[in-house]
């Protein structure tokens, strides 16, 4: 129980999304799902292959690239 109450508190607070140069997208992977985190020139980086490329990836980074102001 302890452990859903943290996972919420950590979900309904701003750490987590993207914001002023950071890139973070969460995406279903084979273990249930992955957490792709980014700052700086590797999130330019990320954003940049995101809207080069069509794979389920870019497409799910691509908003976060924009909320991030790097688009």
């Amino acid at each position: 129980m302890a452990l859903f109450a943290g996972v919420g508190a950590w979900s309904a607070s701003d750490s987590w999304r993207s914001h002023a140069g950071c890139v973070t997208v969460t995406f279903p992977s084979s273990t249930g799902g992955a957490l792709v985190h980014e700052c700086g020139a590797r999130a330019q980086v990320l954003c940049r292959h995101a809207f080069r490329h069509d794979d389920r990836l870019s497409l799910l980074t691509r908003p976060q690239c924009r909320q991030a102001g790097l688009s």
